[in-house]
């Protein structure tokens, strides 16, 4: 346990270090702020992208058939997360696992603040594109 705090301290000096090297460079004057406000993105990133990928490992245990929650159906919160999105029409049949993927890739846009990028995935799946191809998992 203590091995792997030690690595992520590592990890996190690292990753300081380098946004301060080119923070320095950039603007010397507020180089710490900056790499500090850097640091803080970065740290949340890496915390999402793993909440994320512990997510889709859950999918693959449960039921013994190697499908996870693939045949449970949407739950409403999902639901009603992709109308807030902008898709008009969730098929019944969308699996939690398949609403769960489309979900992940449009907030991952999002924090991007990739608008187009959105807007062309919602376009797609309000015009019938295979929810099952934005599975991430």
């Amino acid at each position: 346990m203590e091995e792997k705090i030690v690595e992520r301290i590592d990890l996190f000096c690292e990753i300081y270090q380098k946004a301060y090297e080119k923070a320095s460079t950039i603007n010397p004057d507020n180089a710490r702020d900056m790499a500090s406000e850097v640091f803080v993105q970065v740290a949340r990133d890496l915390r999402t992208e793993r909440i994320s990928q512990l997510k889709r490992e859950e999918y693959g245990k449960g039921n013994g058939n190697n499908n996870g929650n693939n045949g449970r159906p949407a739950t409403q919160k999902q639901r009603q997360a992709l109308h807030k999105f902008g898709i008009q029409t969730v098929p019944d049949e969308l699996t939690s696992k398949e609403a769960s993927g489309v979900l992940d890739m449009l907030i991952s846009l999002s924090k991007e603040r990739n608008s187009d990028a959105i807007n062309k995935m919602v376009e797609e799946l309000n015009a019938g594109k295979e929810w099952a191809i934005w599975n991430t998992g």
